[in-house]
């Protein structure tokens, strides 16, 4: 007759298993979850080399623009000052469209009641599970075009602009090592 009571103990983990991380965790985002969200976003792509160069572009036709109107008028522009305009017009622009997105998250938030539902997010070697009481979706790391991170969120883009928001401050250090090494490994 077998032992019972080697049946009933469960069976030996390994100590890797007893270390590792969850690899769940359920949240609510919040507005400034998605304004950190916005934020990244927007500073990641003015790093692009198009938008780099469209920002110079824009630099350089404010001041032709600057020059041709003082010249206009019969005076001559100092040099330093159209240094100015060339650097301010774009910086002002940067700064102007950097606050608009703070304002654009906070009312994406307001109208969209999907951000403001708790939801259940957990991962794989192979992919991202989210669960809500909106649906489930299961996304392969493949599925990803890009994964961005600062010290407040890890975002994971679908595509250039349809992204997974993960607020840091609900994982723990060994999570969120864990999560990006996964998307790390076979993100595309």
């Amino acid at each position: 007759m077998p032992d019972t009571e080697a049946q009933m103990s469960p069976p030996p983990t390994s100590p890797a298993a007893e270390t590792a991380p969850s690899r769940a965790v359920r949240f609510s985002l919040t507005p400034e979850d998605v304004v950190h969200a916005a934020q990244l976003h927007f500073i990641t792509r003015m790093r692009a080399p198009r938008q780099i160069f469209n920002i110079c572009l824009l630099g350089i036709l404010v001041t032709a623009a600057a020059w041709a109107a003082i010249t206009g008028l019969g005076a001559h522009p100092p040099l330093p000052l159209l240094v100015v305009i060339a650097i301010a017009s774009p910086a002002t622009g940067l700064f102007a469209a950097y606050g608009m997105h703070e304002r654009a998250a906070r009312k994406l938030y307001a109208q969209q009641k999907t951000l403001q539902r708790p939801f259940d997010v957990s991962w794989t070697d192979d992919e991202l599970r989210t669960t809500s009481e909106d649906g489930n979706w299961r996304l392969r790391w493949s599925d990803f075009r890009e994964v961005k991170a600062n010290d407040k969120v890890i975002l994971f883009f679908e595509s250039d602009y349809m992204m997974r928001i993960i607020p840091r401050r609900h994982l723990t250090s060994a999570q969120q090592a864990d999560l990006l090494a996964c998307a790390g490994r076979t993100a595309a």
